[in-house]
């Protein structure tokens, strides 16, 4: 709401009516997300990791193999999670009649074609500083 006020340029009256509060249980989505990327995409990496350091070809305890998992491990883990990411994003969802959001598209497309669904963006910019 302050975020509205102080951004988007309305007053905190119009803000104050903008403000959706909404019960604890929508953050199952994400948790539910979390959850599936912990099973796809974590729970092998993590258990490879554990298997190195259960022959002992990883000491976790020493400084010098440590920073190179760091250097090395890192940036890969990060560019497969952008992957799986981008992979959820980019698949079609299917039509929930209990929720008004769009359906039969992927999650990309509805934000960024608003238009298309008959509503408006109504992202508000945030300066960077």
């Amino acid at each position: 709401m302050m975020l509205s006020h102080r951004f988007g340029g309305i007053t905190l009256e119009e803000a104050t009516k903008r403000m959706h509060h909404t019960k604890s249980t929508h953050n199952q989505k994400i948790k539910c997300l979390w959850s599936q990327m912990m099973r796809q995409h974590n729970r092998s990496i993590i258990d490879h990791l554990m298997d190195r350091v259960d022959d002992h070809s990883y000491n976790m305890q020493d400084p010098i193999q440590k920073l190179l998992f760091l250097f090395l491990w890192i940036p890969i883990f990060q560019s497969s999670a952008n992957i799986w990411v981008d992979l959820n994003n980019h698949a079609r969802k299917r039509k929930d009649k209990t929720i008004s959001l769009p359906g039969g598209c992927t999650p990309n497309f509805s934000y960024s074609t608003p238009e298309a669904f008959h509503t408006v963006d109504q992202l508000v910019p945030v300066d960077t500083e």
